[in-house]
């Protein structure tokens, strides 16, 4: 029993395929993996972001943790050394890294101490 490359590939869950509109079928890949590369160029962002805010040495080691798929690595350095500079982040910043360590399943409430007191409110 023969079986083409693209039956191969859905039968292994790297691609599947979507109705199209004019009635053909679109090779696709299943949600989840396009979860994890939207994930993975999302960390891959982060030390362009945050360049101006860590070291070359620790933005090497950020980029090489996110190029390497060692994502919540990537994402614990670079809070680690925002916290070590006592670096205060804008809100945009605080929202790239909140949705990344959401979509990580990390928690976020190590990112508070990095909002200005302006921003972050008065402590209950």
């Amino acid at each position: 029993m023969g079986c083409t490359l693209n039956e191969a590939l859905k039968f292994l869950g790297i691609v599947d395929y979507l109705d199209g509109s004019d009635g053909h079928q679109e090779l696709v890949m299943p949600k989840h993996r396009k979860e994890q590369r939207e994930l993975a160029e999302a960390v891959g962002r982060l030390p362009h972001h945050f360049a101006e805010h860590v070291s070359p040495a620790v933005l090497r080691q950020i980029s090489l943790a996110a190029a390497a798929g060692r994502w919540e690595q990537a994402t614990s350095d670079l809070i680690r050394a925002l916290h070590a500079r006592r670096r205060v982040i804008t809100n945009q910043e605080y929202e790239k890294l909140r949705l990344v360590l959401q979509a990580l399943e990390v928690p976020t409430e190590q990112l508070d101490p990095l909002l200005s007191p302006q921003v972050r409110g008065p402590s209950p």
